[in-house]
């Protein structure tokens, strides 16, 4: 049985609707997305935000979040970013339909989520346990196609973001390298598209839903002709996977 996924990345609400980020109303543009999605009339079987869900981490954006992400009727899952509060985002996502669950089923396919945010840093690392919590997961379901889904980009992008990527990225792959069964990376925070496979396996990234970075720029340089998007994945029985950058007119 396929799978249709939506992810949504680098959303970055404030708590007020009308604030803006680099002159760009992130509130206007993630309802702009929104409403493409619902117009194109594709449900999606699961939602991933892959983290800077807000921009400063506070409760009224969460909510705020939380009423926007009801025009879905699947599950969705959540994941902090550096511009994140992930103890707030916990709080605000309890007995709401987003998710921080960080293993979870769907199908026959396997989905690892991780914390990669060093508070109050722009890098990402993963510590210890979230590396022993990858290595555990992966092993308990080694035999189904595995989806790990983190904020912070683990392959080189050629631009200003990788001097904010995973700084322990060797860490990560060497404990990913033994399992076979691993097909997709999923990260957001780089603000572009990017799809790149390394020993068969798919690193990818999505447009944030607001603002876009310069690819290959060496300093942050925000895009202003790439629109906002979002990514579809389709994950197939088989292991393999489909997907399509879609960005908003």
């Amino acid at each position: 049985m396929r799978i249709n996924v939506l992810q949504l990345t680098d959303i970055h609400l404030f708590a007020a609707p009308t604030q803006s980020l680099k002159g760009i109303n992130t509130e206007q543009s993630f309802v702009a997305v929104l409403e493409a999605i619902a117009l194109v009339g594709r449900k999606p079987d699961l939602v991933v935000l892959t983290g800077d869900l807000t921009q400063l981490g506070e409760a009224a954006a969460y909510q705020r979040l939380v009423e926007h992400c009801k025009q879905f009727t699947c599950p969705i899952y959540a994941l902090p970013g550096n511009h994140d509060d992930f103890t707030v985002q916990q709080q605000v996502f309890t007995n709401s339909a987003i998710s921080s669950e960080k293993s979870f089923l769907k199908h026959n396919w396997h989905f690892i989520a991780l914390n990669s945010v060093i508070p109050g840093y722009n890098e990402g690392a993963l510590s210890q346990s979230e590396l022993n919590f990858l290595q555990t997961a992966l092993t308990r379901y080694a035999k189904l196609p595995t989806v790990i889904m983190l904020h912070h980009h683990v392959q080189k992008v050629n631009g200003d973001m990788d001097t904010m990527m995973l700084t322990n990225a060797e860490d990560f792959l060497r404990v990913i390298k033994p399992f076979k069964n691993v097909r997709l990376v999923l990260c957001g925070h780089v603000h572009q598209a990017f799809d790149q496979t390394i020993d068969s396996i798919r690193y990818l990234t999505s447009p944030s839903t607001c603002l876009q970075i310069k690819v290959g720029a060496t300093e942050f340089v925000a895009d202003e002709k790439a629109k906002p998007g979002y990514r579809w994945l389709e994950l197939n029985e088989d292991g393999t996977i489909e997907t399509k950058v879609v960005r908003i007119k």
